[in-house]
């Protein structure tokens, strides 16, 4: 650190700023270097670094304390010595200095791939804010000690989604970045996972991004879901796991067989007034006795079909006959004559 204060400075505050003010002018100096909005400038770069550094300990009330102390100690020893003539840091607090300008930069770097203005603009989780250098190295060796970032799980899915396509939900533990970018902390994440269609067990899904959190490699691993597709119940369409006939299967099938063909095997006589007004008669089949309806104007000689009433489930056909009357009274013959008289049929034709 080059001069007592230099947070302050850093920030444009005094050093008896309220919490509030802090938080207002880090902030408002974002929204100017931020690298989302400032873009590639190394410049920028420098300055969003050494604004987040101050406000790492400035933001933090435990931290600000311990960084007034020691300020307070080395502007009484300035007062008193005659050979310094400015502030030495304590070993491990490398501030700002010329010869920490590398550390910065790859600091800078650092938030600059993982600090968004999201995480800059939305509000901490209640027992998330921490700056501290102690935390952060405490939660950096726990990470540390798993290279693996990588989340490798079993799903099942239902048979018609690995059939059909869809999704699947998945439940599972992480360990992701605080949106202070400093600690590491465990998390039940639930992820809808895309099943693509003709799905197997057995097949691997990838999902970037969505695995552990690892501060060796700085990034996020992927989760990789093994499928363990499930019985289909009910008629449904063979997955591409299922076993297939093939071509010459189908081929080599035996036919279905046709039913048998229908024949005539039953007369059936009928009246004058049901040849001609139509009505309904008894009949006998192979598979029990039926009620067969006779259309109006039914000659004699006519089949009619019965159908599935046969042997084997052939169709059941009926020879009609109409029976006529010998005997007929005067009356009745009057009535047949007045009838021919209203009805001329030509049956030279027929």
């Amino acid at each position: 650190m080059s001069a007592i204060g230099e947070y302050y400075r850093v920030l444009g505050v005094s050093l008896d700023a309220p919490a509030e003010d802090i938080k207002k002018a880090f902030r408002k100096l974002a929204r100017t270097c931020h690298p989302d909005v400032a873009g590639e400038s190394p410049e920028s770069a420098e300055k969003f670094g050494r604004i987040s550094e101050a406000y790492e300990t400035l933001g933090n009330a435990r931290r600000r304390a311990e960084y007034d102390r020691l300020h307070e100690r080395a502007a009484s020893r300035q007062k008193k010595s005659h050979i310094r003539s400015e502030w030495r840091p304590p070993g491990g607090w490398d501030g700002f200095s010329e010869h920490s300008k590398v550390r910065a930069s790859r600091r800078s770097a650092h938030q600059k791939a993982d600090i968004t203005l999201d995480d800059i603009f939305s509000q901490p989780e209640a027992g998330r804010v921490d700056f501290g250098f102690g935390a952060k190295r405490a939660n950096a060796r726990a990470a540390d000690t798993d290279t693996q970032a990588d989340i490798g799980l079993k799903v099942d899915v239902s048979g018609r989604t690995a059939r059909l396509g869809g999704t699947a939900t998945v439940r599972y533990k992480r360990r992701r970045r605080s949106s202070d970018g400093v600690n590491v902390y465990s998390y039940d994440e639930i992820y809808d996972l895309r099943v693509p269609p003709t799905s197997c067990t057995g097949d691997v899904l990838r999902a970037e991004r969505m695995g552990h959190f690892s501060t060796a490699t700085n990034r996020y691993g992927d989760l990789l879901c093994t499928l363990v597709t499930l019985e289909e119940t009910g008629p449904h369409h063979p997955r591409r796991d299922a076993p297939s006939q093939g071509s010459q299967a189908s081929k080599s099938a035996p036919a279905r067989p046709k039913p048998p063909a229908a024949k005539a095997s039953d007369t059936v006589r009928i009246s004058v007034v049901e040849a001609l007004l139509g009505g309904r008669v008894a009949v006998e089949t192979p598979k029990g006795p039926v009620f067969m309806g006779i259309p109006p104007g039914t000659s004699s000689g006519g089949t009619l079909r019965l159908k599935g009433k046969g042997e084997g489930g052939a169709d059941w056909l009926v020879r009609v006959e109409i029976a006529v009357p010998t005997a007929l009274d005067s009356e009745s013959q009057a009535l047949i004559r007045r009838f021919s008289a209203l009805n001329p049929e030509d049956t030279s034709k027929s």
